[in-house]
């Protein structure tokens, strides 16, 4: 599994739920780019693990960065829903996203420290 190139795709992806959050929400609220933030922080992180030296570490960031970022959102539409005021629209649609898209990435990490570990010590 080529996980710079999977985390790669999945920070562009929370790079364009942002900038679609932001857009769609008519500007008003920064707070819409969150998720790029975020996706950003996995990109940067995950071109910086195509450097094979670099790889562990890279990787171990930008899941770390994706955990970060689903449990913000996760905690976020929690608070929402127990005041009742959690609505599916564009906010939450864009909060959701973030969770399923992080807690995917998050998946696909482990996944891979797993399957890298057993090549070691087989």
């Amino acid at each position: 599994m080529n996980m710079p190139l999977i985390g790669s795709v999945f920070g562009v992806l929370l790079i364009a739920l942002g900038i679609v959050g932001f857009i769609g929400g008519d500007m008003e609220h920064k707070t819409a780019l969150i998720p790029s933030f975020v996706g950003l922080l996995i990109l940067i992180a995950s071109l910086i693990g195509f450097k094979e030296s670099c790889l562990k570490h890279a990787m171990h960031a930008a899941a770390v960065f994706g955990v970060l970022g689903m449990l913000a959102s996760l905690a976020r539409i929690i608070q929402q829903l127990t005041r009742g005021e959690f609505e599916f629209d564009l906010k939450g649609i864009c909060l959701v996203g973030m969770v399923v898209i992080s807690g995917t990435f998050i998946a696909l990490c482990v996944k891979s420290f797993k399957d890298a570990r057993k090549a070691r010590e087989a």
